[in-house]
């Protein structure tokens, strides 16, 4: 279910430890991918983004787009007809999900993109 599409959460964790920047001094922010969007996965996303960039949390996570995508591992999950497979998880409940991340201070912020 991680988010795999730009393959870059390890990377930057990297270039970050190497700067030997205070992690106070960098703005993080990671995005939850469309296969994550079931509540029940919220979380464990976001947890995986953490270990990947090595950092205890983000400043800013973010639901990649409003649209579900079919769970799994799968980046972009295509049917036989070629059309991206769809989840009914509506995107208020992925929302509500996300808001119970900020009282543990894994992240600071949390909003949607494009």
């Amino acid at each position: 279910m991680h988010w795999l599409g730009y393959g870059t959460e390890k990377q930057a964790g990297q270039g970050i430890r190497r700067s030997r920047i205070k992690r106070e001094g960098v703005f993080i922010t990671a995005k939850l991918w469309c296969n994550a969007h079931h509540p029940g996965d919220v979380e464990l996303a976001l947890a995986e983004s953490l270990r990947d960039l090595g950092v205890d949390y983000v400043d800013l996570y973010l639901m990649h787009c409003p649209c579900s995508m079919k769970r799994g591992s799968e980046l972009l999950p295509f049917g036989f007809d070629g059309k991206i497979i769809t989840d009914p998880t509506y995107f208020v409940d992925t929302w509500k999900a996300m808001r119970k991340l900020l009282p543990t201070g894994n992240t600071k912020a949390i909003g949607v993109s494009n």
